[in-house]
Order: C-alpha cells, then sequence, then structure tokens
C-alpha cells in the first residue's frame, strides 16, 4: 500500500497519454498517487474497494498492530476515498460497514478528526464483482455419492477462521457423522495452527488437502463437493463461496457479514444460514445425513446476477457515466 502509488505513477507519466478514467484498487494511496501525476494526464480518477482495513478482524500477534501501524493503512483507505473522484465497492455491506466505521476511527485521532463519511457516500456505488461463469459450467458434474463432501476452497488465513470450521468437524466426527473433506488452498509457513492439527485428526476423512495446480481441478473439486461450510469473521464479496454456489455446492453460511446480500430472504434460501457456533454443528449434521435429498437441490442459479457477461454491460455503462463527469 505504500510504494504502488509511486510505481503506477511513474508507469502513466511514461505513457504520455490521457486517459478519460484511471481506476485503481483500495490497496494504492489515492492521495499519493494524485500528487504525483500531472493534471493533464486524467479525467477522473475512481477507486474500487475490494477489500479495506477499516474492520479487517486483528490478530492479538499481528505485527502491524504491535507497531502501531494499524489505524494506518486505515487512514490510507479513508484519505484515498476522500480524494477520489468516483468510488465503486464490491458490495452494499462493504460500503454500510466502511462508512459507519468512519466516526468511531476518527475518534483516535487527538484533533482534526473531518469527518467526510457524507462526501464518501455521495460518490459512491454498488459495482459487484464478475465471476466466469461459463469457465465453471464448461466442468462435467460428476456423480455424487456415498459420504457427503465437505469443502474449504479460501486462504489459509486466520480472518477466514479456519478455527471455527474445523473444530466443527471434530465435533461432527466426535457424534459419529460419517463425512469425507476437501481442504483446497495454499499453506504457507504462517498459516493457523489448526491446519497441522486438522490434517492429523481428520486424516481418515480427507480426501485432498492443499492447493489444485491447475483451474480445472480446482473447478471439479466445486461439483464433487456437497456442502460448503463457511465461518469466516471477514468477508466483503465472497468469490471463492459464489463459485461454489455456481456448482451447485449447498453453502452454509454464519447470518452476517455480505452473505445475506447474495441472497432472497425466502424459506428456500434461509436453510443456507447458521446464527452461531453450535447452530453449525446442528445444522451440519443434518445437511450430512440428509445428503442424497441436499443432491437434488440446485444452487447454481443463485450466481447468474454476477455472471461477467451480464455485468460487464454496467461496468461500461458506469465507465461511460463518470467520463462524462469532467
Amino acid at each position: 500500500m505504500h510504494g504502488s502509488a509511486l510505481s503506477f505513477a511513474k508507469e502513466i507519466r511514461s505513457r504520455k497519454k490521457y486517459y478519460d478514467v484511471i481506476m485503481v484498487s483500495d490497496m494504492i494511496d489515492l492521495a499519493l498517487l494524485k500528487a504525483m501525476l500531472p493534471g493533464n494526464a486524467y479525467g477522473v480518477l475512481a477507486l474500487y474497494f475490494h477489500e479495506s482495513q477499516f474492520n479487517y478482524p486483528r490478530q492479538s500477534n499481528d505485527q502491524d498492530l504491535k507497531e502501531g501501524r494499524d489505524r494506518h493503512y486505515s487512514w490510507i483507505n479513508y484519505s484515498s476515498a476522500c480524494v477520489a473522484d468516483v468510488l465503486f465497492w464490491n458490495s452494499k455491506f462493504h460500503m454500510e460497514s466502511f462508512l459507519s466505521a468512519v466516526p468511531g476511527f476518527l475518534k483516535a485521532f487527538p484533533d482534526h478528526r473531518e469527518d467526510y463519511s457524507d462526501a464518501i457516500r455521495e460518490k459512491s456505488t454498488v459495482l459487484y464483482v464478475g465471476l466466469h461463469l461459463e469457465e465453471i459450467r464448461s466442468i462435467e458434474p460428476p456423480k455424487r455419492e456415498g459420504k457427503a463432501l465437505l469443502l474449504w476452497n479460501h486462504r489459509w488465513e486466520y480472518d477466514k477462521n479456519p478455527v471455527l470450521f474445523f473444530e466443527t468437524l471434530f465435533e461432527i466426527k466426535r457424534r459419529g457423522i460419517w463425512f469425507e473433506l476437501a481442504v483446497l488452498g495454499k499453506g504457507h509457513k504462517r498459516q493457523p495452527e489448526i491446519f497441522d492439527e486438522a490434517r492429523k485428526e481428520l486424516n481418515e476423512e480427507i480426501v485432498h488437502w492443499g492447493f489444485a495446480d491447475k483451474k480445472a481441478d480446482y473447478l471439479k473439486w466445486l461439483w464433487k463437493a456437497d456442502i460448503l461450510p463457511v465461518t469466516a469473521n471477514q468477508e466483503f464479496f465472497g468469490i471463492s463461496v459464489m463459485e461454489a454456489i455456481a456448482a451447485n455446492t449447498i453453502p452454509l453460511l454464519p447470518r452476517r457479514l455480505v452473505y445475506p446480500e447474495h441472497f432472497n430472504e425466502d424459506w428456500q434460501h434461509r436453510q443456507f444460514f447458521y446464527e452461531n457456533p453450535k447452530a453449525l454443528v446442528d445444522k451440519l449434521q443434518r445437511f450430512i445425513l440428509d445428503v442424497k435429498l441436499l443432491r437434488t437441490q440446485k444452487t447454481n442459479h443463485l450466481a447468474n446476477k454476477y455472471d461477467w457477461k451480464k455485468l460487464i454491460a454496467e461496468y461500461d455503462d458506469q465507465f461511460k457515466r463518470i467520463s462524462l463527469k469532467k
């Protein structure tokens, strides 16, 4: 979040071109970028918030927290939002959680606590992330049979709450419920210790562990899986969740964060949610025991609204709209 603005500014200046719109992600210091660009290089600076530091859950051993840098990255997000001509958010939940956190964030500063929340909201639009559904649906669905296959297809990071995920599975196993488990993703040196514990404790249930070398292999596991229990503490959109749903995997989601935004609140979609850890265990047990019935249900249509083929027209319209602002 520090050097990228300088590098990007250097690249833009070297091209010696005019851009109607320059769009960057929240991982850049937009104020610094703007200061480094000549005014005749662009018309509009647009900022896309895919993630933000305001509501990011912190670990007690987080190095940024220890070194007093936790507010600094949030400040970059805030100042960038203030400077941007236009703001896009990957969900309404993300936008509202960011704006609601601004007053509390500013209280941590001794003075000059200027709250630009209203101005930020006025120039904000929700613009969802697109999914390559054609690629997902190019995979021939395998026949689902035998034990229920549970899936993890997220980053191996603490903010995805792997502790709750695996402890839930430990309890399911203690209850004598049979299942299989595919854990996708790449491990690293600083991954949560629960992954090593789970690999030993669930050795008999594991049918896949680790990174899928090819995209097609990853997609095949999405189609093979029956149930996607989700335990994340932070999620502003949930691409991996929607990819699994597009492959007819039944989600089991916490009724918080962005997840309710993806669905209508009717009887069919209410089955996808749980309220607390105990409810997660009990509902997951029912899903596993009723897996034959679950396999007759289809979820792939729920991802249709995020198909790039549909969303690309909205992106084009938004870019046309903002290019006329200056």
